[in-house]
């Protein structure tokens, strides 16, 4: 089973791949950029899904101060 460290590393790859290929893919019709908008407004979400998941699994020390 692969780890949620290794999860967002994967997703984080794939959201910097598609900001380099969707551009072209859009321009040449490939996708539209609505289609484009949306499976990067998804991914994002599974990101901070992720790492959300990540901060509840390794809280880090409140100071009182509002500062994590």
């Amino acid at each position: 089973m692969t780890g949620l460290r290794e999860q967002i590393t994967e997703v984080k790859r794939e959201l910097s791949m598609r900001r380099r290929v969707y551009p072209a893919w859009v321009a040449n019709g490939r996708i539209s950029q609505a289609e484009a908008d949306l499976h990067m407004e998804r991914m994002t979400a599974v990101l901070v899904t992720l790492e959300g998941l990540w901060d509840a699994e390794h809280p880090r020390l409140d100071l009182g101060d509002g500062v994590r």
